[in-house]
């Protein structure tokens, strides 16, 4: 059968399984859906109920009690312009109000009328109208009356006919008052209905559920369990294991395929002898090709592997080498120091920039060091692989830049130091007879030889590190009062700038060898060049802890980061980033850091990422036992 015919049945067993598994699901879970799907549409329907109610409520009583307070008044309006017209005060304006008040009343009713909704209320509303009209034509009467003793003495039946209109709007306002005070308890009693609903639907649908995941689980445990287990031997390189199906579902199908998966270890494992010969020798024509030096350690770190190129530069040869101790085969404690902190510094690769000489006398060679740690298998040491990059013409011309530039720099501190005297002078002796613009080059004339000045000294600082001219005064001490003295130092310069300083190390911090002048120097370089790319509100964080046989010491902060692109040459000579890299700095700070930190036996790398800060972290060595002392 052909690997295409043996496909077909698979992908349409596949398809089967997917079904019984959406059917599965559906059963399992569908009463649930179902159950969550009415809750939710019955509660919509009682909230939608009640917002009717409510509704109702406003729309319909309202109406009819806002239209009777406003009968009550008007007559109680025109109730007064019949007391002005019979004092004899104004008459004309008295009955232009009374008038007012009879067509406000009048609309008021209309509207109670359209607004008919209780049983009773047509029949109040009727009233109301007759005992309006008896006030109407009492009230008619009495201004129609030839003296003020006659209207006067009318004045009770008016009394009568309003107190009767009101009564009567008194009982259309407590008929739609007892109306709506029944409608709001019919509301709060289906709100409650509603709510003890809800909560006993949740908490059935909260058991239903419980009792779903406890069958499904107890279903699915056990086989998987059992798989588990199988698995654990198969990891121990143990093939002759078998899972029996129990079950007929998805879990009884995993377990078959995984039955065949590991008949199919087995057999791959039994003929895999072969294709392991082939990839080791595939492996070896690589290293061999390859011109870069390679070595392969173990965790003790004896040579596994090595190719012809490191074998030239490490002066052996293959056979001799493979088998030994890396010390037996180049007797170098500075690389072999390198390939020992490789575990230590937490990263798989770990670049160096130490340049190593190598090679022999005849044929001296200088290679750049890089190990990658290789991860053990079951546990133990890692092992390492060793990379020589042959930098030697690379290593000749920094040379001769450097010389260059130590070269130039001692000959132009003379002319510069003259040139500065001479700017003085001009300025005590000439300053009062210039003008402004004049004194203004004079300044500018001053600033530009002090930068130079300042570039001059970085430049020779940096060329008498490179060339190990500096002396370091090595002496065991706390990192901890080294980064106390930066805060307190940076501390009112960042609370100005409105920047966070803070400090993070652990209580009991080991001891570090190093000339702590320097490693203040190269603390404080960071965090000035932290202060100047981070804004107000933003902060910087000083840190400190062991790795291994070193001490990792990182300042961070949260400014405007570096580009990629910029990352790998940031520690070069002259190369500035940020918004303000053509004002003021020379581009040397970071270049002396990294000598300095090499000076010391460490590294120093940076991790950014713009627009969200930056992380320089450098590596300093403990004091040993005996320097501690």
């Amino acid at each position: 059968m052909s690997e295409a015919e043996h496909t077909a049945p698979e992908s349409q067993q596949g398809r089967r399984l997917s079904v019984s598994l959406r059917r599965k699901l559906l059963l399992g879970y569908g009463a649930t859906l179902l159950v969550s799907v009415l809750l939710v549409v019955w509660a919509i329907m009682s909230l939608n109920e009640l917002g009717q109610a409510s509704s109702a409520i406003l729309s319909e009583n309202y109406r009819s009690i806002a239209a009777t307070s406003t009968m009550t008044a008007a007559i109680a309006r025109q109730e007064r312009a019949l007391s002005l017209m019979s004092s004899g005060g104004e008459p004309e304006g008295a009955e232009r109000r009374f008038h007012e008040g009879e067509t406000r009343f009048l609309q008021a009713l209309g509207r109670a009328r359209d607004n008919i909704t209780i049983e009773g209320e047509e029949a109040i509303l009727d009233t109301i109208q007759a005992r309006y009209t008896e006030f109407l034509s009492v009230a008619s009467r009495r201004m129609r009356a030839d003296s003020t003793e006659q209207r006067g003495a009318r004045g009770a039946d008016v009394v009568a006919a309003v107190d009767d209109v009101l009564l009567a709007c008194d009982r259309l306002r407590e008929l739609n008052d007892r109306t709506m005070y029944q409608a709001s308890g019919a509301a709060a009693l289906l709100a409650r209905r509603a709510i003890w609903t809800m909560a006993g639907a949740g908490a059935g649908l909260v058991c239903l559920g419980l009792v779903i995941a406890l069958v499904l689980s107890r279903r699915a445990v056990m086989p998987l369990r059992r798989l588990l287990e199988a698995t654990a031997t198969v990891a121990t390189g143990n093939y002759q294991v078998q899972v029996p199906v129990t079950t007929g579902d998805e879990i009884g199908a995993l377990t078959k395929e995984f039955n065949r998966m590991v008949s199919q270890l087995a057999t791959y494992d039994d003929h895999n002898i072969q294709r392991l010969v082939s990839e080791q020798q595939k492996s070896d024509a690589i290293l061999r090709s390859l011109d870069d030096g390679v070595v392969v350690l173990d965790e003790t770190n004896v040579v596994s592997a090595i190719n012809l190129a490191a074998a030239r530069f490490l002066n052996v040869s293959s056979a001799d080498a493979v088998g030994k101790h890396f010390l037996e085969v180049h007797r170098d404690e500075r690389l072999f120091d390198i390939v020992k902190r490789a575990p230590e510094s937490g990263t798989p690769r770990t670049p160096s920039d130490d340049v190593v000489p190598l090679g022999t006398e005849g044929d001296p060679r200088y290679c750049s060091v890089s190990v990658t740690t290789i991860a053990p298998l079951r546990g133990g040491e890692p092992g390492k692989v060793l990379l020589l990059r042959d930098v030697t013409r690379f290593e000749q011309l920094d040379r001769l830049k450097s010389d260059f530039v130590s070269t130039a720099s001692h000959e132009l501190r003379g002319p510069l130091t003259s040139v500065a005297m001479s700017v003085s002078l001009l300025r005590e002796s000439a300053g009062p007879r210039l003008d402004p613009k004049e004194q203004s080059l004079v300044a500018a004339a001053e600033e530009d030889l002090a930068r130079l000045r300042a570039l001059v000294n970085d430049l020779l600082d940096l060329s008498r590190i490179e060339s190990g001219r500096v002396e370091l005064s090595f002496m065991p001490i706390s990192p901890t009062a080294i980064i106390e003295r930066i805060v307190e130092i940076f501390e009112p310069q960042a609370r100005q700038a409105g920047i966070e300083l803070r400090s993070t190390f652990p209580d009991q911090l080991p001891e570090v060898r190093v000339d702590a002048t320097k490693v203040t120097w190269v603390l404080s370089n960071l965090v000035s060049n932290a202060l100047r790319y981070t804004s107000e509100g933003g902060f910087i964080e000083i840190a400190a802890a062991p790795a291994g046989r070193h001490v990792h010491v990182s300042v961070k902060d949260s400014g405007v980061g570096i580009p990629p692109e910029v990352q790998g040459r940031v520690f070069d000579k002259f190369v500035r980033v940020g918004p303000d890299k053509a004002e003021g700095g020379t581009g040397l700070g970071l270049a002396i850091c990294k000598e300095i930190v090499r000076a010391h036996g460490g590294t120093i790398w940076v991790e950014s990422e713009p627009g969200k800060g930056s992380t320089f972290t450098f590596t300093i060595p403990m004091a040993t036992k005996g320097e501690k002392e």
